[in-house]
C-alpha cells in the first residue's frame, strides 16, 4: 500500500516500512537533496539528484509491483526484504493493478501538464514577439 503514493517510494518511506534504515535515510537524502538542486540551484547537481531519485524510486516501485504479481511470499531484492502471510497475497496482486494504474494515470496528466506548459510558453513568445513588430512598425 506504500507504493502506491510515489511520494513514499521516492522518499524511502518503502524501506524505512520494510526495515532498511540505513538506504531508506539515504533515499530520503537524495531526495532532498533533489528537492533543494531544483528549487534553488537549477542545475547538473539538481538534475543528476533528481534523475537518480526518480530511477532509484522507480526500481524499488518496479521490484514491489513484480513481487505482487508473481504473488510471492517474499521481497528479497535490491537490499529490501520482507515476508508475507498468506491472506495477503491476494490483495497485494490486486493492489499492484491499481497502483500501476494510479502510476500511469499520474504519468500521462504530468505529460499532458508538462505539454500545456511549452505550449503556453510558445504562445507568449509569439505573442510578444507579434507586439515587438507592431511597436517597430509604429515608429516607422
Amino acid at each position: 500500500v506504500i507504493d502506491m503514493a510515489p511520494p513514499c517510494w521516492l522518499m524511502g518511506v518503502d524501506r524505512l516500512y520494510l526495515g532498511s534504515v540505513t538506504l531508506g535515510l539515504a533515499k530520503l537524502a537524495l531526495f532532498a537533496m533533489a528537492c533543494c538542486g531544483l528549487r534553488f540551484a537549477w542545475g547538473l547537481g539538481g538534475t543528476v539528484c533528481c534523475a537518480c531519485c526518480l530511477l532509484w524510486g522507480f526500481l524499488d516501485f518496479s521490484v514491489v509491483i513484480v513481487s505482487a504479481w508473481q504473488r510471492a511470499f517474499s521481497v528479497d531484492q535490491l537490499g529490501m526484504r520482507a515476508r508475507f502471510a498468506e491472506g495477503e497475497l491476494q490483495a497485494s496482486y490486486a493492489l499492484a493493478f491499481v497502483d500501476l494504474f494510479v502510476a500511469g494515470t499520474a504519468g500521462i496528466y504530468g505529460w499532458w501538464r508538462l505539454r500545456r506548459s511549452q505550449r503556453m510558453q510558445r504562445l507568449i513568445e509569439a505573442s510578444r514577439k507579434n507586439q515587438a513588430q507592431s511597436a517597430q512598425e509604429i515608429k516607422t
